[in-house]
Formats: structure tokens, C-alpha cells, sequence
């Protein structure tokens, strides 16, 4: 194989270049033949079973598109992703996975991948999603996208709901807050707000039964987060922000005749 800038020199003109980096030898082998006999499609023959083999492999061979394992040993698939989309240009990435959570979906997509795939799609699916991927389309299945909406919907009821909470407060009790985020001890805050350490403790144990909070720290980003009370510091514990939904073409959900080859009946 003769190797030229950002393809081979067997790659058609209008022929996808794609790189299979799997844990699953048989599976990458498997998939990236299916795929070089849909057409439209040059396969790399080299399948890395490894997240740093499929980092160096992108090196070398500098496919159009990367198929990569969310747990690929070693350097899993977020984060030879990552790696990856340090170069510029680079390829666009579609991690594929056997099982994950809408937490795996959210940590493939944080790091710039172009789409996340179930290994249930059909060839057709997979083959489609490819040239998307190709064309610029951020990808993500149906049934993952669901989630990543049910899960904003549920932050979103949250952050109502610790709004109307916090609304609960007294104008002293914000203030006594305001106090406490400045981290110093509790005696200091007392002394600040002319109360007994004992009263200053009352007050905490109220603001938190009002709000729901289960710890003092937990309450005060609370009031943060809700422009209650001044930042006069970063948060004491992390806080995820709220993040806008990105825009994705869906791959719909639905049974393909042909499923990919190496597909187990069930795991």
C-alpha cells in the first residue's frame, strides 16, 4: 500500500478513506470488508486493537473517517478521540459501542467526536452515517439522543424547582449565605453577622431544610448558580453548567435487513 497526503494511492477519487480501530479484532475486520464491498468506501487494512495503535494508525494512514471503539483497550475511545481532534485537519471520529449509558454518550460527545453509534445499526446504517459524518453532520442515534434530551428536560425541572426553593428565603438568611461563601469559619461568620455560633447554626439547619440542600456547601452554589448571592469566589465543589443542546441529523432507530457482521445476539 502506497501511502500519499490524507489517503492511500488505491483510495478512488470520490472513495471514503476509513480506519476500523476496535478491541475486537474479528469485528473490525469483519466490518471494514463489509464496508469495502457496500462500494463508495476505501478500508485501511490495518485494524489497531488498541486506543494508542488507532492514534498512530490515524498518523500514518490520515483516514477521512475513524470507526473507533468506546472501550478499545488501553486508551479508551473518548480519549483517543481527543487526541485525534488535536490535529487540524483531522478526520471526524464515530465511536461505535456494544452497551453504554447516556453518560458514555455524553462523554464521546464532549470531546468533538462527530457522532456516537450503536453496534445493533445495520451495514446500511453504519455505511449511512459514514458519509454523513463525511459531509460534517454530527451523528447520534435516535435512542441516545431521547436520553440526552430526558436528561436536560430533568435539569431543567431541577434548576425550576431550585429556583422556587431558594425564593423560600429570607432576605436575612440570604445574607447569612452570602457570609458563609466567603469560606471563613464559622466562628469569624458569627462575629461578622453579631450572632451566637449556635444561632448562625440554627439558621444553616433552616436554609437547608427550606431548600433541600443536604450540605452548607451545596446550598451556597445552589445560590450562586441562581445569581442569589455574589460570586466572591469559585465554587466549592464543581458545578456542571448547563450546557446548550447541540444540533444532530438522527440516525433513525429501526431494524436493518443486513446487521453488522460479528454482531453478538445479545450483550
Amino acid at each position: 500500500m502506497v501511502e500519499r497526503e490524507g489517503a492511500t494511492e488505491a483510495a478512488g477519487e470520490r472513495d471514503i478513506v476509513v480506519l476500523v480501530a476496535d478491541g475486537q479484532r474479528l469485528f473490525a475486520e469483519s466490518l471494514g470488508s463489509a464496508l469495502a464491498h457496500h462500494g463508495g468506501f476505501y478500508v485501511i487494512g490495518e485494524h489497531p486493537t488498541n486506543g494508542g495503535g488507532a492514534v498512530e494508525a490515524v498518523m500514518r494512514h490520515r483516514p477521512d473517517v475513524v470507526l473507533l471503539d468506546y472501550w478499545i483497550p488501553g486508551m479508551d475511545g473518548p480519549a483517543a478521540a481527543h487526541a485525534i481532534a488535536s490535529w487540524s485537519p483531522g478526520p471526524k471520529v464515530l465511536i461505535l459501542s456494544w452497551f453504554h449509558g447516556q453518560i458514555q454518550v455524553q462523554k464521546a460527545l464532549a470531546v468533538g467526536v462527530a457522532g456516537f453509534l450503536p453496534k445493533s445499526l445495520s451495514l446500511a446504517q453504519v455505511a449511512a452515517a459514514i458519509g454523513r459524518a463525511h459531509a460534517g453532520e454530527p451523528l447520534v442515534f435516535a435512542e441516545q439522543l431521547s436520553n440526552l434530551v430526558a436528561d436536560i428536560d430533568q435539569r431543567y425541572d431541577d434548576a425550576l424547582r431550585r429556583g422556587e426553593l431558594l425564593r423560600l428565603l429570607t432576605s436575612r438568611e440570604v445574607e447569612i449565605l452570602q457570609v458563609l461563601a466567603t469560606g471563613r469559619p464559622g466562628r469569624e461568620v458569627a462575629a461578622e453577622l453579631s450572632i451566637a455560633l449556635g444561632t448562625l447554626k440554627n439558621h444553616v439547619h433552616k436554609i437547608l431544610a427550606k431548600t433541600g440542600a443536604r450540605t452548607q456547601l451545596e446550598v451556597i452554589n445552589m445560590a450562586r448558580h441562581e445569581g442569589l448571592i455574589r460570586d466572591v469566589g469559585p465554587p466549592i465543589t464543581p458545578s456542571a453548567p448547563r450546557r446548550a443542546m447541540p444540533q444532530f441529523a438522527v440516525v433513525p432507530a429501526g431494524n436493518g435487513k443486513q446487521q453488522l457482521p460479528g454482531s453478538p445476539s445479545n450483550r
